[in-house]
């Protein structure tokens, strides 16, 4: 594992550890997607730009990361009105998930 591969990963542990009230409004939760989202895509972008052989995958994880963030922010703006809390934890869970598993596909490349 290089420099770069533990220099990002311990970043990104640190900012998905961060703790973040998923409830507070959709403000916030859209940006923290936003943040997240544009952290991964810059790390797809400084992957690339070092001249890997794989830039057709870290490619497909930059299509991959817009493509999270357009989703996430999307449900975030319909919220269910009777249990607008409950929605929140579930989809704030279901983005940590798809981000971790986008950044492990990362790390990999």
């Amino acid at each position: 594992m290089t420099f770069l591969s533990r220099l990002l990963v311990y970043l990104f542990t640190r900012l998905l550890n961060k703790q973040l009230n998923f409830m507070a409004n959709k403000r916030q939760f859209k940006k923290h997607v936003h943040n997240v989202c544009g952290d991964l895509f810059a790390d797809c972008v400084a992957l690339t730009m070092c001249g890997g052989d794989n830039r057709e995958t870290l490619e497909r994880l930059m299509a991959e990361t817009l493509a999270l963030n357009n989703e996430f922010t999307a449900r975030a703006c319909h919220v269910e009105p009777n249990d607008a809390k409950a929605y929140f934890k579930h989809i704030g869970a279901d983005f940590d998930a798809k981000a971790e598993e986008i950044f492990a596909k990362i790390v990999k490349a």
